[in-house]
């Protein structure tokens, strides 16, 4: 009997494990360490980040609005990927760590935004609906300044 609960709790978290590396490959991922800021500039277009920056966040709010925004992204089908970005967001870490990278595509008012890597890679990743809400804000707001 003490084989088969056994058996039971190791197929348990064999499913566990199986779930929880599945579903990080479905959402977009930063790096498990402090956030310094978020940089963001207007895009140039793919495969490039300019460097011309929009907006430099490094307030608490606003470095975990972008973060959970990126990180609760799931992975899509898109036709905005194939066309220029409207911005370039830079995740930029404490301590000299390397920078996300990211290329987004703004949706409109209550419609998903979408995402990038920048690499050559070029999955897409939808946000929600309230976190394009959310980018919208304070983008635009940017833009107005």
């Amino acid at each position: 009997m003490r084989t088969v609960y056994i058996f039971f709790i190791l197929l348990g978290v064999a499913f566990s494990v199986g779930y929880i590396n599945n579903k990080s490959k479905d959402t977009m991922v930063l790096l498990d360490e402090p956030i310094a800021s978020v940089a963001v500039s207007r895009s140039n277009g793919s495969g490039d980040m300019n460097l011309n920056l929009l907006a430099s966040f490094k307030d608490e709010a606003t470095k975990a609005m972008f973060k959970e925004a990126i990180t609760s992204a799931k992975k899509g089908v898109s036709k905005f990927a194939q066309t220029m970005p409207d911005y370039d967001v830079m995740i930029k870490y404490k301590g000299g760590l390397p920078i996300h990278a990211i290329h987004l595509w703004l949706g409109e008012k209550n419609e998903r935004s979408v995402l990038v890597y920048m690499t050559e890679d070029q999955e897409a990743f939808l946000t929600t609906s309230k976190a394009t809400n959310q980018l919208r804000k304070v983008l635009l707001e940017e833009e107005r300044n």
